[in-house]
C-alpha cells in the first residue's frame, strides 16, 4: 500500500514551484507533477527541481506515444 498525499495547485511560477519542492524535504519517494515539464516558457519543473537541491535524472525522454517527461531526485 502507499499513502497519497494531494499538495494542490501550485501557482504557476518558478519560485513558488521550487519553494514548494523545497519544502518537501524528505517526507514522499514519490512526487508526481502533472504539467509544466516540456520546453515552453511556462515549463519550470526543471529549473524549479534544481533551485530546490535536485538533480535530473532523465528530460525529453523518448516515450512514443505520449507525452514529454522528466525524472529527477531531490533529497
Amino acid at each position: 500500500g502507499a499513502e497519497v498525499s494531494d499538495l494542490g495547485i501550485l501557482p504557476d511560477d518558478p519560485r513558488s514551484t521550487a519553494d514548494a519542492l523545497g519544502g518537501i524535504g524528505t517526507r514522499f519517494d514519490l512526487v508526481l507533477s502533472s504539467g509544466a515539464v516540456s520546453m515552453g516558457g511556462k515549463d519550470h519543473i526543471r529549473g524549479a527541481l534544481e533551485a530546490a537541491g535536485g538533480t535530473v535524472q532523465g528530460w525529453r525522454v523518448a516515450i512514443k506515444p505520449g507525452k514529454p517527461v522528466m525524472f529527477g531526485q531531490l533529497g
